[in-house]
């Protein structure tokens, strides 16, 4: 069982070799909060920078989904020669159900001279319950195609009752199998969404200030781990912290550029406008502009031109932030554009 105090204790000592070793190791650790401000160690590895934890960190998430498939694989292997036993019991039962008359399947095949047809079918169906089971749902699959098969209707036949009084025996064992392995696409498929959907909720898990891996990563302007995070699931980006900030607004918020125009591109601008303003209305050109950072600004303007209309609850507007930044005109920056529109305001 999983320990969070051996966790919290491996990070704060800096061992994160050992904390790679425990993400890969217990899975369940990755969800774990383990400070009073709910960080997890993936949250502290982003806040130390180092890199190329992160990255063994997020892979550890990656590999845990395969692992966990592996491991069921190995369950399934263990439990194969139970399961084909309760197989073949079923195909028997199956295939000895009595009609109201008492007659089996075998019995109507029997009675057309049909003897080795029913016998072939009843190997074949055998042949199909034996083959390897590649889950619970699977196997509950396959008991609810064998309680199809031994429903009876309103005469007492059984599906396959019907088949051997037509001579079909195999032609319907043919069409069973088909909607069974169908059936077990379709289980397929969605064990892989699930698996993505756990990976995704772990990089999605928020601080107390309600920071996501992601958050912190872009605030302080890590192109990298921006990128390692926002590749796996782009919808991190638009997360909100407690103040209703994104992971792109606080690229933003302090001036780190490259952060800020990764994520921008990762999300899309159609996206991305949706991430771009906090609780208090103030957006990310309003704060690019307060923290002086110039070329940034410049950068969204041309990106989300529409923002310098936009005002924050003290009916500020971008531009009334820059008129009231002396140093911006003092500096000698070439701010162009900027003058311009001061100017005309």
């Amino acid at each position: 069982m999983r320990n969070t105090r051996v966790l919290f204790k491996t990070v704060m000592r800096g061992d994160w070799d050992e904390v790679v070793k425990i993400y890969e190791e217990d899975p369940e650790a990755q969800n774990d909060r383990i400070t009073r401000s709910g960080y997890t160690a993936l949250h502290l590895a982003v806040s130390d920078g180092n890199e190329d934890i992160v990255a063994k960190l997020v892979q550890a998430l990656k590999e845990a989904q395969e692992g966990g498939q592996k491991d069921k694989e190995a369950l399934e292997g263990r439990q194969k020669d139970k399961e084909e036993q309760e197989g073949r019991q079923r195909a028997s039962e199956a295939l000895a159900m009595k009609n109201d008359e008492g007659n089996t399947p075998l019995h109507i095949a029997a009675s057309m001279g049909n003897v080795r047809e029913a016998q072939e079918g009843g190997q074949k169906d055998k042949e199909a319950l034996e083959g390897r089971q590649k889950d619970k749902e699977e196997q509950e699959g396959r008991q609810r195609a064998s309680e199809a098969l031994a429903m009876k209707n309103d005469e007492g036949n059984t599906p396959l009752h019907i088949a051997a009084s037509m001579g079909n025996v195999r032609e319907a064992q043919e069409g069973g199998q088909k909607a069974k392995e169908a059936q077990e696409g379709g289980q397929k498929d969605k064990e892989e969404q699930e698996g993505r959907q756990r990976a995704k909720k772990a990089l999605a898990i928020q601080n107390d200030a309600g920071n996501t891996p992601l958050h912190i990563a872009a605030s302080m302007g890590n192109v990298r781990m921006c990128e390692l995070f926002a590749n796996v699931d782009p919808t991190l980006i638009g997360i909100q912290n407690n103040d209703g900030e994104t992971p792109l607004f606080l690229a933003a918020l302090h001036g780190k550029k490259d952060a800020f125009l990764c994520l921008h591109f990762i999300c899309l601008p159609d996206v991305g406008r949706f991430y771009i303003r906090r609780n208090d209305g103030n957006t990310i050109l309003h704060c690019t502009i307060f923290g002086e950072y110039f070329e940034l600004a410049f950068n969204i303007i041309h990106l989300y031109g529409d923002l310098v209309d936009f005002v924050n609850e003290k009916g500020l507007t971008p531009l009334h932030l820059l008129a009231s930044k002396p140093s911006a005109f003092q500096s000698g920056i070439k701010l162009g554009r900027f003058q311009k529109m001061v100017y005309k305001s």
